[in-house]
C-alpha cells in the first residue's frame, strides 16, 4: 500500500510494569480493584494511543518494550497499522487477562496480553527507567527498514517516535558491564551493576 503525501511512523511505547502499576491514584503502597488502578488506566491509554495511529495511516508502525526490575519486548517488531488491525480489530490491543488485589496492602499483581502477538508480561519489582528506555530504542536503533516509498515514488524517512508512561521515578537501575564504581566502604571496583 502507497500513502499520498504522508510520512508514516515508528512509534515505540515503552511502559511501566513495576508494581506500583497496581496501586490506585491516590494510595501509594495499595494494590487497588483493577478499575481504580494505575495499569488499567494505562492500558486504556495505549490502546487509544494506537487506535489513533494505526487509523491514521495504516503503514505507521508500532513496538511495544515494557520494563520493571528488567525489561522485555512485548510487541517486538515494529509492525503496520494494517496488520495489526487484521489481528485486533476490535481495539484491543493490550487486556488485562488476569488482576488480583488485597485490599489496604501492597500485594497487587497483574498481567497484560498484547492482543496483537499474544505474548504476556506481568507487573513486578521496581522501575528501572533505564532498562526500559534501552529496550525500546534498541528497537528503533536495530530497525534497518528506515524509509518508505510515497505513491508519487518519493521515499522519505519514516519518523521515529517514542511514547514513555510511568507512574514515577526509577527506583532501580542498570549499569554498562565495565562500569567503575564503589562500595560503601570505598573498595573500587569494575564490572556490572545493578541495584
Amino acid at each position: 500500500m502507497k500513502v499520498t503525501g504522508q510520512q508514516p511512523t515508528d512509534t515505540v511505547f515503552i511502559l511501566d510494569f513495576s508494581t506500583s502499576m497496581t496501586w490506585g491514584y491516590e494510595d501509594d503502597h495499595e494494590s487497588a480493584a483493577q478499575e481504580d488502578s494505575r495499569i488499567q488506566a494505562l492500558v486504556d491509554s495505549v490502546n487509544d494511543a494506537i487506535g489513533t495511529l494505526v487509523k491514521a495511516n495504516p503503514e505507521n508502525r508500532i513496538a511495544i518494550a515494557v520494563f520493571n526490575g528488567s525489561s522485555t519486548a512485548l510487541l517486538p517488531k515494529l509492525t503496520t497499522g494494517s496488520e495489526i488491525l487484521k489481528e485486533v480489530p476490535d481495539g484491543n490491543y493490550l487486556e488485562i487477562t488476569s488482576y488480583t488485589h488485597t485490599p489496604n496492602e501492597d500485594k497487587g499483581a497483574a498481567q497484560v496480553t498484547c492482543n496483537i502477538n499474544k505474548n504476556k508480561a506481568n507487573t513486578d519489582g521496581g522501575t528501572n527507567i533505564q532498562a526500559g528506555m534501552f529496550a525500546g530504542m534498541k528497537i528503533l536503533a536495530n530497525n534497518e527498514d528506515t524509509t518508505y516509498e510515497l505513491a508519487d515514488g518519493t521515499a522519505v524517512p519514516r519518523i521515529p517516535n517514542v511514547v514513555f508512561m510511568s507512574d514515577g521515578a526509577p527506583t532501580t537501575f542498570a549499569s554498562a558491564k565495565d562500569t567503575k564504581y564503589y562500595t560503601k566502604s570505598g573498595d573500587s571496583k569494575s564490572g556490572s551493576i545493578t541495584n
